[in-house]
């Protein structure tokens, strides 16, 4: 799921996607746009609802929001990049 509902954006998205999918045989990436301006509604509406899909673009912007949610598993982060906090 990610923010890039521009056409141009698209088809490199689903460039990268076909390369990742080639290269990771039996793995199937589904491209979802949303609207930059409903985004991260539909990230803590996915949530709650237990839907998230497995990938989802974030940013710094995302990332406080998700926070706020408690939507990021701090340890998690912690393991992969240490002093994040």
């Amino acid at each position: 799921m990610h923010s890039s509902v521009e056409q141009e954006r698209q088809a490199v998205i689903s460039k990268l996607i076909a390369r990742f999918e080639k290269e990771n045989p039996g793995i199937t990436v589904k491209q979802v746009p949303v609207e930059e301006d409903a985004y991260n509604t539909k990230v803590i509406t996915l949530s709650r609802s237990g839907s998230l899909p497995e990938v989802i673009e974030t940013s710094h912007d995302y990332a406080k929001v998700m926070d706020k949610e408690q939507l990021i598993d701090r340890k998690a982060v912690a393991t992969v990049i240490s002093n994040v906090w």
